[in-house]
Formats: C-alpha cells, structure tokens, sequence
C-alpha cells in the first residue's frame, strides 16, 4: 500500500519526493519556484551528512527536475553520473544518502517509458543493484526503488486525501537490503514521505515537515529485521528465474490487506462536476438539433457557455480535478466556438431580411 505523493503529473511528485510537501505547481516544466532550503538535499547538509544525486548519461547540467529548485546551482558538485557512482562503490566512499535516476540525463532509454522495453530498463536496475550488493557498502545499505506515479489507468483502491494534492496513485516499492524482511508484503499505507521519513529517523534528524511527520515510518521499519542479514542475491542470466528461490524458509503467510480510507473525492468533493456531462451532451444534442430547428442555436449556445464557464473555473481553481475537467473545457470550447459561428451566421441573415 504504496502511494505517489501527488495525485497528478512527474515533476509534481518528483519534487514532493526531496521537498516533504506538495508544490503548489501542476506542470512539468516548473522552474525555480521552491527555496533549496526547503528540501531533504538542503537538511542533509546543515547536518552534514553527504548526499549525492547520479544520473544515466548524465550531461553536466542541472537534471530534470531539480531546476524547480531556487539556489540548486550552488550544489552542483553533488551532481554526478552513474560512473562516478560506481567508483564511490568500489572506493567504499558512497554518499550516506544516495540518489540514482535512469532518466533525466541525455539519454532516456532505460526509465521504461514508452516507447522503450521495459525490460531492458530492469536489466540496468539489476546490473546497479548488482554493483552495490558485491561492494564493501551492501552491509549497511538499504535500496528503495520507486516509481514517480502511476501509469495506469485503473486501480480499484483509491488513494487516501491526507491533503488538497494527496496521497496519488498506488504504485510499486521494493525494498532490497540484507536487512530487509524476506518475502514481506507491507500492509501500512506508505507514500514517498515515508521515506523522507526514514532518512530523518535513521540520521536522528528532525521531521523535515508535517507530512514527513505522519508518514508511518514505523510501518516502514516493519519490513526490516536488524537482527540479522543475509547475503546478496547477485542476479545473472543464469539465476535469473521467477520467483528466486527463498534464501530462508518463511513463515509468514502475510497477505495483502488494504484498509478502505476516505477518497478524495469525498474528502473534498466539487460538486460542479456532476453538471458538466449533462450540460455537455444537452449543448451538442441542441447543437445538432438546430441544423434542422434554427430558433435551437442560441439555446445550444448557452448550454455549451455554462459548461465551458464552470469546466474552465473548476480547472484553473482545482489542479486536482483538471483531469477531468479538461476533456469539458475543450468539448464544450469547441462546441461552443461551432454554434458561435452557426449563431452569427443565421443571425445576419435575419438581419438582412
């Protein structure tokens, strides 16, 4: 029960992801709009503890999307590529905290977008996972792989509203240490706070924000036993099987339970949007009526401007209802623009008359 921070696009969630909290920004293409010293990158460094963010095929520039932050050119000494990562490997000299991102260098190939294979995008996440595992840092490392938001198109749990832009989407987080509990399936209901989370617990770090705060780390730390470690599973052609055979009997019997919690829709409802489809299919249904009545023109007209005025309120005051509200705007926009031209056509032949 793993949620995105932000129901809604990349950058959005990308950034909650160093920030702690939602931006108030609804695009991909954002640009210094949040203060350095807002994020977990800036914490990690007034309490000097390293940190370092690799990047495949890395160009020397700001990444995508840490432009979004305002005075990140000062750290670009912590920008590196994924070669530098394996030499920190080897060097037994990583960064406490470590990022390594397979998109936002020159080349995308193996961030298992369309159109490329998905599965050679985890051939390479198994290479990197390998290289950590045979270095002198896999004893005191714990990896967390996520996904920026969902990419689907349905999902039968609905995301929890912990506030106006969240939790989003359910998506995967594997959790790979030889401290990580073998076969576990986490019932909490986690999101990339909870993350931040355990980077703040686990360097005796103050919460870096609320959201952080009420994360459930400790539903988190479920899924370890410090206890005992176990050794790497190094995957290879000639392992790689499904499922890897279990390095120690389990007895777990766990199963994923998901606890039903309020919507957002619910949480915060916009009642607006009940009126927009019928609105809609009243407009185009006296749009084409008055290709044979006329005098239905104007009612058409008026039917498609409401739509068009609520639709388009709804979109620029609600980022999070601009999904839906979207496919209204340009529907009834456009059915609004058709009976205009209908409107003012017949309307100069009257007045010719």
């Amino acid at each position: 029960n793993y949620y995105s921070p932000v129901l809604g696009l990349t950058e959005p969630n990308r950034v909650a992801y160093m920030t702690g909290f939602p931006p108030s920004f609804y695009s991909d293409d954002a640009c210094n709009v949040i203060p350095f010293n807002e994020t977990i990158m800036y914490q990690l460094c007034e309490n000097n503890i390293s940190w370092g963010y690799f990047v495949y095929d890395y160009s020397g520039c700001i990444p995508w999307p840490m432009g979004a932050f305002i005075g990140i050119q000062n750290y670009m000494n912590h920008f590196h590529g994924l070669t530098a990562f394996q030499e920190y490997l080897q060097n037994n000299s990583l960064p406490a905290v470590s990022w390594v991102m397979l998109i936002n260098g020159y080349d995308d190939r193996y961030d298992m977008h369309p159109p490329y294979n998905v599965t050679a995008g985890a051939v390479e996440i198994s290479r990197i996972i390998n290289e950590v595992m045979r270095s002198p840092e896999w004893n005191s490392t714990v990896i967390f792989i996520t996904f920026d938001e969902g990419g689907g198109y349905f999902d039968q749990i609905v995301p929890p509203a912990i506030n106006h832009y969240g939790l989003g989407q359910r998506i995967p987080l594997l959790i790979i240490s030889p401290y990580a509990k073998e076969a576990w399936i986490d019932n909490y209901t986690l999101s990339g706070y909870t993350l931040l989370g355990f980077i703040d617990y686990n360097w005796h770090l103050p919460w870096l924000t609320k959201c952080v705060e009420n994360s459930d780390v400790q539903g988190l730390l479920c899924a370890f036993n410090f206890s005992r470690d176990r050794p790497p599973i190094i995957l290879c052609p000639n392992n790689w099987t499904y499922p890897i055979p279990l390095q120690y009997p389990v007895h777990y019997g766990y199963i994923a339970v998901v606890h039903p919690l309020p919507g957002y829709a619910s949480v915060y409802p916009e009642p607006a949007i009940q009126i927009l489809l019928p609105l809609d299919l009243i407009g185009f249904a006296l749009l084409f009526a008055s290709f044979k009545k006329r005098n239905l023109t104007l009612y058409a007209l008026l039917s498609l401007l409401v739509s068009l005025g609520i639709s388009g309120y709804v979109y620029s005051t609600n980022s999070i209802y601009s999904f839906v509200t979207d496919y209204f705007v340009y529907s009834s926009l456009i059915g609004f623009l058709i009976s205009s031209v209908l409107a003012l056509k017949r309307y100069k032949n009257v007045l010719r008359r």
